[in-house]
């Protein structure tokens, strides 16, 4: 394919180092060589030093890209080759498929109708830090604050509601776990809050996409997250219940009129910032650099 079409350049994503490789080996028999690209979609993990060697020596690339700048900083603390470039695009968002959704009845799914709604996906348990989570709306609960948990589970449905059980030997009535769906702009707009608990994120496309649907936003203090910006954006520190009740709290008691205005605020916010052309002028603009074009 790269002879075919006469590739100067090889943009690779979510694919293994033997790849890279054979991309490396490749290069020794053209004239002109492919610039190899990397796209970074999460925190680097270093391995054992001789591993992050061999990477270096067989695998490396000419230019790894972070999806945000949280990840792309992370990446160039850690990073082993002095030769490879780090830049980021922060990611953007498709909004158009936000705008097909469901009205759902809070009778159906058996939620109060005076009940706060709060929602999170939990497909990771820990990374996405539903335990921390779960541990300060148990305890709000236990506070005589109304409020429901709504956790979207994908494939570790079971796994989730196993450690749920473990926690309180039964799915207590204020969690509700719920199925995946295609529309996920429905969730977010039943909703009154979308959080994200996580301990470790690369880009949140959740917390944007919630923006987008004017539903108010929770999230953990980590930089990935904090990069994003979005106004009004409850933050709480990474593992501290007291301070991540406190801004669930905060959310509850802002009134109907007051989210709707600042609803406006954030939704004008990431159509602007995460827009889809933009993150391609910023490719765009990257490989023109690296090429010399």
């Amino acid at each position: 394919m790269i002879r075919k079409y006469e590739a100067g350049i090889v943009h690779t994503h979510f694919i293994a180092v033997a790849s890279i490789f054979f991309l490396r080996v490749i290069n020794l028999f053209r004239a002109e060589k492919c610039l190899v690209v990397r796209h970074l979609h999460n925190p680097y993990e270093l391995n054992r030093p001789v591993v992050e060697y061999m990477k270096k020596t067989l695998a490396h690339v000419d230019v790894s890209i972070g999806c945000s700048k949280a990840v792309a900083d992370d990446y160039d603390l850690k990073k082993k080759d002095k030769k490879e470039k780090v830049e980021f695009a922060t990611n953007a968002i498709e909004f158009s498929r936000l705008n097909d959704y469901e009205i759902l009845d809070r009778k159906t799914l058996e939620i109060e109708e005076k009940s706060f709604v709060l929602l999170v996906y939990g497909f990771d348990y820990f990374r996405k830090g539903i335990d921390i989570l779960i541990n300060a709306v148990s305890q709000l609960v236990n506070d005589n604050v109304n409020i429901c948990l709504i956790i979207s589970f994908a494939n570790n449905r079971n796994f989730g509601e196993n450690e749920i059980r473990k926690q309180f030997g039964k799915i207590p009535s204020w969690i509700k776990p719920v199925k995946p769906r295609n529309d996920i702009a429905t969730y977010y707009r039943f909703s009154d809050a979308f959080i994200s608990s996580s301990r470790s994120e690369g880009f949140c496309y959740s917390l944007v996409e919630a923006a987008y649907c004017g539903t108010q936003t929770i999230a953990s203090s980590i930089f990935a997250q904090k990069d994003l910006n979005i106004p009004y954006t409850f933050q709480y520190s990474v593992e501290d219940i007291p301070d991540l009740k406190k801004q669930i709290v905060a959310a509850i008691a802002v009134d109907k009129d007051e989210r709707r205005r600042r609803a406006m605020i954030q939704k004008d916010y990431v159509i602007r910032t995460f827009d889809l052309d933009k993150w391609a002028d910023t490719i765009a603009g990257i490989y023109k650099k690296e090429k010399g074009f």
